[in-house]
């Protein structure tokens, strides 16, 4: 699972990109996030979006307009939580297990 430390309004927060955060981006984008190409034509509320989602497992109670308040630095931060294989956010690829569920 990946994750990046970033600061909202002063306080440290990490952003997570787990399957919950990935499931509730596309339900709420209304797009595949598997396709790579969504990733890099994501619109700026778009991005806010994805940036809420990797708030929430840190920070039950952030809104989007909480994840609105990231610098734009945090956009850097989310390339790293994001490569050009969405499954990496997770830190799974199908067929590749890491200890035991």
């Amino acid at each position: 699972m990946s994750k990046v430390r970033v600061d909202v309004d002063g306080t440290e927060r990490t952003l997570v990109l787990d399957f919950n955060a990935l499931a509730n981006i596309e339900v709420s984008i209304g797009k595949r996030l598997t396709d790579q190409k969504v990733w890099a034509d994501l619109s700026m509320k778009e991005i806010r979006t994805v940036l809420h989602a990797a708030l929430l497992r840190d920070w039950p109670e952030a809104t989007e307009d909480d994840a609105g308040k990231l610098d734009i630095s945090a956009l850097t931060n989310l390339s790293q939580l994001v490569s050009a294989d969405p499954l990496a956010a997770t830190g799974s690829k199908p067929g590749q297990s890491e200890g035991t569920i």
